[in-house]
């Protein structure tokens, strides 16, 4: 969000607020073997080596190690492991969630577990070799993207992105397949938790499940396909009943995602946490060949994100599992759950500060936001004060479920005995 204070010609103090896009243009200088959903959200989605190549013009853009460092805390609920990591940059909201590697004591499930069992039973266990997940990182930003290319009128459209990575421990083959489920939940522990001690929530209509399939070998480029939680009309596996997983989409082949597997030998990930388990900023960490996939999704072109209607998802895991297929995959190690908002939408709040605090003073206000918000029922005119505690006024106003896009608050001019003075 940027403020703004318009020129000293005029009382009126003008707030200029962007939320969740960029508001300049970004040059983006490709390779050739680079796709259009990282050109677009400005994110290096598909090379597979987390460095920023910004300058070498190869996919120029952040890449996940622009993110370092962070700085990596014990998860609130002991049943999430281990550790997590927050950041925001450049308007991209970066989340690490770390698991149990080799280890009995890893989070997992029963053999013979299918995701398409709601609340599954959460065990703890030692994953395969090639399903051991040692961390996840998801990144989300909302971007105005030119849906008209091609021709001589720029016509913009706010595109929300989420780009997801996964790092396993060493493999002991030399092509190893990964199929990971990446589930986004709309529900938290605290509105639908799953109940006794399992760290999982239960799944509501239009819940996400992105599957990243990878095949192993050298030349084989991964598929991200979405599949999203119906409780009516037709299940992926077509003998089941819903609840279950809806139809997949292929967001490969439609050109809505992309993705790549750092198959060609070792990459620096600078995200790593410490080696104690305790809290600690990031250290440099070697993963070697096969060790580190990423994607990038164009999540409203994918369809999951109306530019016209809010939505957001608050809990998020990934789930390594025995194949793509979602209805009958086996999961294996579990990475998480761990809060994350991924949502199209964002939140203005506006707070009216006086010097002194307890004067009753009414001060006008006139915008354009849209939206839920606290003082009003429109936001278009309102009055804060800043009267403190023996007044019933506030002296904040508060949006929620605002659109992506620019927004201007205008206040109205100082009443008599105030002068204004900062923004």
């Amino acid at each position: 969000m940027t403020l703004r204070k318009e020129a000293p010609r005029s009382k009126r103090r003008w707030m200029v607020l962007g939320i969740a896009v960029t508001a300049c243009m970004l040059l983006v200088v490709s390779f050739a073997s680079a796709g259009m959903v990282g050109v677009n959200s400005g994110f290096e989605d598909d090379d597979g080596n987390l460095l920023d190549d910004a300058g070498t013009g190869i996919n120029a853009g952040i890449d996940w190690n622009n993110f370092a460092d962070v700085s990596w805390v014990q998860s609130a609920t002991p049943a999430t492991p281990t550790r997590q990591a927050d950041k925001t940059l450049s308007g991209w909201k970066f989340k690490g969630i770390e698991d149990w590697q080799a280890t009995t004591a890893d989070s997992g499930f029963a053999g013979g577990t299918k995701q398409d069992a709601d609340c599954p039973g959460v065990i703890t266990a030692k994953a395969p070799n090639k399903d051991d997940l040692k961390r996840i990182y998801l990144a989300s930003k909302t971007v105005s993207v030119d849906v008209n290319p091609d021709e001589n009128v720029t016509v913009l459209e706010d595109h929300t992105f989420l780009n997801l990575a996964w790092v396993r421990i060493p493999q002991n083959t030399t092509s190893p397949s990964a199929h990971i489920g990446f589930e986004f939940n709309k529900a938290t522990k605290d509105t639908a938790p799953c109940g006794g001690t399992s760290p999982l929530v239960h799944r509501t209509v239009n819940d996400l499940l992105v599957v990243y399939d990878f095949e192993g070998g050298s030349t084989d480029v991964p598929t991200i396909s979405l599949r999203k939680w119906v409780d009516s009309g037709t299940c992926e596996i077509a003998n089941n009943s819903p609840p279950c997983w809806g139809p997949a989409t292929n967001l490969t082949a439609l050109g809505f995602a992309e993705a790549k597997v750092n198959t060609v030998g070792s990459v620096l990930d600078e995200l790593s946490p410490p080696s104690s388990l305790a809290t600690g900023s990031s250290v440099d960490a070697t993963l070697g060949t096969n060790e580190f996939g990423e994607a990038g999704i164009d999540l409203t072109a994918a369809g999951v994100f109306d530019p016209d209607v809010c939505n957001s998802f608050g809990t998020a895991y990934a789930v390594s599992r025995s194949s793509g297929n979602s209805g009958t995959a086996q999961m294996k190690d579990l990475d998480g759950p761990a809060p994350f908002t991924l949502q199209n939408c964002g939140s203005v709040t506006i707070i009216k500060r006086t010097a002194p605090r307890d004067l009753n003073q009414n001060f006008s206000y006139t915008s354009n936001l849209v939206g839920t918000c606290t003082t009003d029922a429109t936001p278009a005119a309102f009055t804060l004060n800043d009267n403190g505690a023996g007044d019933t006024t506030s002296n904040t106003e508060t949006c929620t479920d605002v659109p992506a896009g620019n927004y201007t608050v205008t206040e109205g001019s100082d009443p008599t005995g105030f002068v204004f003075t900062d923004l």
